[in-house]
């Protein structure tokens, strides 16, 4: 709800990616975010900056993390990780999550397959 706030009060400056979007197709995707705010693309803007931040382990020390599933190069971006919460939450947790999102997770094209 708070994106969609945004977007309507700063359409100017705010934009929605989603991150299967991002991850089918990164050249683009950040193309075209480089010229949605107004910066001529460069390759250093596919480069993800190794700062340190939470990992799955500190955040849910008793579940297996993304990263857990599969080799991934640090500071990359890629599909590997779509649905993979599939993995380490429960169908109880799917579906408390699915009900309070529904709504957006159809406006947004997240249709169950």
């Amino acid at each position: 709800r708070r994106a969609e706030a945004d977007m309507l009060h700063f359409p100017d400056i705010f934009r929605i990616v989603r991150y299967e979007d991002l991850t089918a197709n990164c050249l683009n995707m950040m193309k075209e975010l480089a010229e949605f705010v107004g910066l001529v693309f460069e390759d250093t803007l596919l480069i993800v900056d190794d700062m340190p931040s939470p990992t799955w382990r500190q955040l849910l020390p008793d579940r297996k993390g993304i990263s857990s599933f599969y080799n991934r190069d640090p500071g990359t971006v890629d599909s590997k990780s779509v649905g993979v919460y599939r993995f380490f939450l429960n169908p109880e947790e799917i579906a408390e999550i699915e009900a309070v999102t529904s709504r957006y997770l159809e406006k947004y094209g997240y249709n169950d397959n």
